[in-house]
């Protein structure tokens, strides 16, 4: 193809036929195929899309995410086992398995508005995958918490406490990720219909949505000076307990909106 005139101060000018398909863009790349170079880029993120919502690299892509998920379980064993793990080792294993939790948490919690915003359907398992290494390391941090921290002494873990009410909130938000996670296990090989299935894992949602909440208030409260890891935590929490309030608040207006439409469909036609 021949290159049109240009203009003299300007390196590159505007093609006269913007609708061929070029052999080379302006930076001297190649652009194969035919049609609009914007056609074309839009045809690759379609492939690209397709091509990450095939089963085979879901599972190849969901199994890596689990093997990642537990590096960092591996790296604090390594650094416990070799000393590395600060003055207080008790005291910096018991932050780092909170701070693991609430990021497992805040993982599942992006799941919705990464679907939302890609529509890719296979984005589902991530999210039960994330909230389940939440509970696992959630698990884990209460081991630590009763067993080396306090031996499994009863006593003196209830006298803690009574004189610190924030491990109350983290227990609680520790069951309710339990609830959560059993909740979303169970795979009846009937299995309830799609609605009642639906419904199911909007009330699980909610859940983890209460449990967050609650481990960053468990984090905040129990600081004794403010640290940037709770703080970035509660601020992605709310961003994203906004972002749901707001899918929820307009599916219900859309709902009730084809509500009336059906009853009333010739005065919503004639507005």
């Amino acid at each position: 193809m021949e290159p049109e005139d240009r203009a003299e101060n300007r390196k590159a000018g505007a093609f006269l036929d913007s609708a061929v398909q070029r052999l080379r863009r302006t930076c001297s790349a190649h652009v194969l195929g035919y049609g609009p170079e914007e056609i074309l880029l839009s045809d690759f993120v379609n492939v690209l899309k397709r091509h990450i919502t095939n089963n085979t690299s879901v599972s190849l892509i969901r199994r890596a995410v689990i093997a990642l998920s537990f590096l960092p379980l591996a790296l604090l064993v390594f650094r416990a086992l070799t000393g590395n793990m600060g003055a207080n080792p008790v005291e910096n294993l018991v932050r780092a398995t909170g701070d693991w939790t609430m990021r497992f948490l805040i993982l599942s919690l992006c799941v919705s508005p990464l679907y939302h915003t890609t529509r890719w359907k296979n984005l589902s398992p991530f999210r039960k995958t994330f909230g389940l290494f939440a509970l696992f390391y959630g698990f884990i941090h209460m081991l630590v918490y009763i067993g080396l921290d306090y031996l499994f002494n009863f006593r003196l873990i209830f006298d803690d406490i009574s004189a610190s009410p924030f491990i109350l909130i983290g227990a609680g938000s520790l069951i309710l990720i339990i609830i959560a996670g059993t909740r979303s296990v169970r795979v009846l090989p009937s299995g309830p219909p799609p609605k009642a299935r639906e419904r199911n894992w909007r009330v699980l949602s909610w859940l983890v949505y209460i449990s967050s909440l609650g481990g960053c208030a468990h984090y905040l409260f129990k600081l004794k000076f403010i640290r940037p890891e709770p703080v970035i935590y509660s601020s992605l929490v709310i961003i994203l307990l906004s972002y749901r309030i707001l899918i929820y608040t307009r599916g219900l207006i859309s709902k009730r909106m084809g509500l009336k439409q059906k009853a009333y469909p010739e005065t919503l036609s004639a507005d």
